[in-house]
């Protein structure tokens, strides 16, 4: 029981809409988004040329500023993550993974 609800859960994270539409201002540095989602700072994300961008900087369902300067168009965040378990065992699992 407790795999198949693992898995129900997993296919609804996998089936979620990871992009966010943004337009580059020139004078400000920043991408105009209509939704942050789940973007924070320090974490990466692609253009649609699928080059990589670095947030520094967010103010929630308004901009981003990203490094290299410019990230304009479909904007694509990594998926959540999902890990089964009890709250210590998937802590653990998760700090694992994180040295390795």
């Amino acid at each position: 029981m407790t795999k198949e609800i693992s898995n129900i859960v997993k296919g609804i994270l996998q089936g979620v809409d990871s992009t966010i539409n943004g337009v580059f201002d020139e004078l400000t540095g920043k991408t105009m988004v209509c939704k942050t989602k789940w973007a924070r700072i320090g974490k990466t994300v692609k253009n649609s040329d699928g080059d990589l961008f670095l947030i520094t900087e967010i103010l929630d369902d308004t901009y981003i500023v990203a490094t290299p300067a410019g990230l304009n168009g479909i904007i694509t965040l990594d998926n959540p993550y999902w890990i089964t378990g009890t709250k210590m065992s998937a802590n653990r699992e998760w700090t694992i993974s994180r040295i390795i």
